[in-house]
C-alpha cells in the first residue's frame, strides 16, 4: 500500500520576517505606482491625465504620501487651468459648453477621490480650483450655474467629512451657505446629528438662517431642501413607522429640532410656498417644484396644525380658495395647480398624464414618479415612469440618480454585501465606483470575510 506523506504545513513566519515581507511589498507596490505615475505623465489629454494622477495618488497614499501629495499638487494645476481655459470658457458653443462641463464633473470626481485620504487635502484642491468668473456679460449668464455647482460641491465634501469630524463638517457647510443651498444638506444634517446632536442642532440653524435671508423667487433648491428638512423631523418624531418608511432605503433619524425651532421652521415654509403660489397665480414666477412642495405640506399638515395651528390655517383656507387643473392666471398659461391627495397612487396619476398635455402631463408624471419612489417603495415603476415619459434629459438624470441611490443604500444597510456590489457596477464614475466598492471592502473585512474583501478590492482597482 502506497504512503501518502502528509500535507506539509506552511512555515510560520517570525516577526522579523514577516516584517520584512511586509516591506518588500511596500516596496513593490510603491514601485509600481512610481512607474504608473510616469507613464501618466506622458498622456496627451489633461482629462485623462488628471484623473489617473490623483488616483494614483489615493492609491500611492499609504505607502508615500510625500509622494502622493507632490502629484495632487500636480493634478491640481491642471485641473486648475482646464476649468479655467479661456478657449472653453469664454465661447458658447454646445461643443465648448460640453467639454466645460464634463470638466466641471470631472472636478468633482477628483475632490470626491482625495476626500477619502485627506478631506482637508481635498478642501484644498476645491479652493485652488474655483471657476474664475470675469466681469464681463457673457461669463455673467453662467456664474449662477458656477455658483449653484460650488455650492454642491462643498456641501457634498462636508458629508464626507461628517463622518469623522462632524464638527469640521460645520464649518465647511457654514461657509457654503454664504453661497447657496444644495440637496446634499438633507442627509448632511442626518450624519451630523448621529455624530453630535449639538453640532446637527448648530447646522439645522444655520440652514434655517440662510433660508430666511433667501428671497422666494431665487432659483435653487433650498424651499425643497427644507420642507424634505421638515418632513424627515416630523417623521423622527413619530412613534411607528407610517406609510412609505419603511420602504427600501428609508433611514429615521433623532429629532433635531425642539418644539420652538420647528414652529419657525413651519412658519418659515408654508410662507415661502404661499409666496411662491401668489408668484405663480400672477404670473410673476414659476417653479416647476412648486406641486411637490404642495404635496409635501398636505402630507405633513395633520402635524404641523398641532405646533403651528395659525399658519396651518392660513395655508388650509388659501389652498381651499384655489382652483385645481386650470391653467394658472396671467401670463403663464402652462402651469397649474393640483389638490394632491394622500391616497394618490402612482399608477392612476399617470393615467391622468397620459390623458393630459403640456405642463399638466409633466406635473402628473412628476407626481407619479415621486409618489411611486417617496410613498410606494416601488423604484421599479417609478424608473418605467421615468425612462418613457420623461422628456427633458436634466430631469430624466436628476430622477434616475435619486431612484438608483434607495435600493444600494438598502442594500448595504442590511448587509447584502454582494447585491451592493451589481447595484454599484452601474455607476458611469470610475471614482464613484472604486470608492464604494473600497468601503464595501472594508465592511467586508469586518465581518470576518477577507477573501471577499480582497476581491473588492481588487476590483476598485
Amino acid at each position: 500500500t502506497a504512503i501518502v506523506p502528509a500535507q506539509a504545513q506552511p512555515k510560520q513566519l517570525t516577526k522579523e520576517e514577516e516584517q520584512k515581507k511586509q516591506e518588500e511589498l511596500r516596496k513593490k507596490i510603491k514601485e509600481t505606482l512610481g512607474a504608473a505615475a510616469s507613464d501618466v505623465a506622458s498622456l496627451k489629454s489633461l482629462e485623462n491625465k488628471t484623473f489617473f494622477q490623483v488616483r494614483i495618488a489615493c492609491l500611492l497614499w499609504n505607502y508615500d504620501e510625500k509622494g502622493a501629495r507632490s502629484l495632487l499638487d500636480d493634478a491640481q494645476g491642471l485641473t486648475a487651468s482646464m476649468i479655467n481655459d479661456p478657449k472653453i470658457s469664454v465661447h458658447r458653443s454646445d461643443f465648448e459648453r460640453e467639454t466645460w462641463e464634463r470638466r466641471v464633473r470631472l472636478r468633482e470626481e477628483l475632490i470626491s477621490m482625495i476626500a477619502g485620504r485627506d478631506p482637508q487635502a481635498a478642501l484644498e484642491f476645491l479652493r485652488q480650483t474655483k471657476f474664475v468668473i470675469p466681469q464681463d456679460s457673457i461669463q455673467g449668464d453662467r456664474a449662477s450655474d458656477v455658483l449653484r455647482s460650488e455650492t454642491r460641491v462643498e456641501q457634498k465634501l462636508a458629508l464626507q467629512v461628517a463622518k469623522q469630524d462632524p464638527k469640521r463638517a460645520l464649518e465647511i457647510a457654514e461657509e457654503s451657505l454664504k453661497k447657496g443651498i444644495s440637496p446634499e444638506l438633507n442627509e448632511l444634517v442626518r450624519v451630523v446629528f448621529e455624530k453630535d446632536k449639538e453640532t446637527g442642532k448648530k447646522l439645522a440653524g444655520a440652514i434655517l438662517s440662510k433660508l430666511k435671508s433667501t428671497d422666494h423667487t431665487e432659483r435653487g433648491p433650498g424651499v425643497f431642501v427644507g420642507l424634505r428638512l421638515l418632513e424627515e423631523e416630523y417623521s423622527s418624531r413619530r412613534p411607528e413607522s407610517s406609510v412609505g418608511e419603511n420602504m427600501p432605503g428609508a433611514r429615521k433619524r433623532q429629532p433635531a429640532l425642539d418644539d420652538q425651532a420647528l414652529r419657525e421652521w413651519n412658519t418659515l415654509l408654508i410662507q415661502k410656498v404661499l409666496l411662491i403660489g401668489k408668484s405663480i397665480q400672477t404670473g410673476s414666477s414659476h417653479d416647476k417644484g412648486y406641486f411637490e412642495y404642495l404635496s409635501i405640506l398636505m402630507r405633513l399638515l395633520p402635524e404641523i396644525e398641532k405646533l403651528s395651528p395659525t399658519p396651518a390655517a392660513n395655508f388650509k383656507q388659501w389652498y381651499s380658495q384655489q382652483k385645481y387643473d386650470q391653467p394658472g392666471a396671467g401670463m403663464l398659461k402652462g402651469p397649474v395647480f393640483f389638490r394632491r391627495s394622500e391616497n394618490a397612487k402612482a399608477e392612476d396619476l399617470l393615467a391622468s398624464a397620459l390623458k393630459s398635455q403640456g405642463e399638466t402631463r409633466r406635473e402628473y408624471i412628476s407626481w407619479a414618479v415621486d409618489e411611486a419612489l417617496h410613498s410606494e417603495g416601488n423604484f421599479e415603476l417609478a424608473r418605467k415612469i421615468t425612462e418613457e415619459h420623461i422628456t427633458d434629459p436634466d430631469e430624466r438624470k436628476d430622477k434616475l440618480e435619486r431612484i438608483d441611490e434607495r435600493p444600494k443604500q438598502y442594500f448595504l444597510e442590511h448587509g447584502k454585501i454582494e447585491d451592493a456590489v451589481a447595484s454599484l457596477m452601474s455607476l458611469e464614475s470610475d471614482a464613484e465606483r472604486a470608492g464604494s466598492l473600497a468601503d464595501l471592502a472594508g465592511r467586508a473585512s469586518k465581518s470576518g470575510d477577507k477573501k471577499l474583501a480582497a476581491e473588492l478590492l481588487e476590483k476598485a482597482l
